[in-house]
């Protein structure tokens, strides 16, 4: 017995592929490219290929070494240890106390936070955060959790929201 796949399959396969390459490479890569923009306003600008940082930022006093990390809106950040952080998301954000059906741990950072920067400043390694996420969170112990504010140093280094990028950089003294 042959099954006849009629064309609308096809144009269904077709376009479930075109979206896929749309959101895992050409929306990060745009979101990516204004944050570039954003930080390219900023004194000594750099771009960083092959390093576990994306960019760095600098002034007379201090320089920042930035790693952007794309994220969903409606999202939670717990920040387990200095270097391990889960990424938890999804559900409706009008439901408030809700769980987050979805758990990944963001081992892309693990590097970046793991590590050892040698500066004659000093400096702050900064996680930005493409999009905003609902609450970012740290444990204190194995059973008591911290809001992290975004002016809040975790383990030594700044987490930012592109966002709010130029209200972070100011409270750095970056101008």
């Amino acid at each position: 017995m042959v099954l006849k796949i009629g064309i609308e399959i096809y144009i269904i396969i077709a376009a479930l592929v075109i979206a896929f390459i749309i959101l895992m490479f050409i929306v990060p890569t745009i979101k990516f490219n204004k944050a570039k923009t954003k930080l390219s306003n900023y004194k000594n600008f750099k771009i960083y290929k092959n390093k576990n940082y994306d960019f760095s930022v600098e002034n007379e006093e201090l320089k920042l070494y930035i790693r952007v990390v794309d994220i969903p809106k409606n999202s939670m950040i717990t920040i387990n240890s200095k270097d391990t952080w889960c990424l938890s998301w999804g559900g409706s954000s009008k439901d408030y106390g809700r769980a987050y059906p979805n758990k990944k741990y963001l081992d892309e950072l693990k590097s970046f936070l793991k590590q050892d920067i040698s500066s004659d400043k000093k400096y702050y390694k900064v996680v930005l955060i493409n999009e905003c996420t609902e609450k970012i969170v740290r444990y204190l112990n194995e059973s008591e959790l911290a809001v992290v504010n975004f002016d809040d140093t975790v383990y030594g280094y700044k987490i930012m929201e592109l966002t709010k990028i130029e209200e972070h950089m100011q409270l750095l003294g970056m101008k």
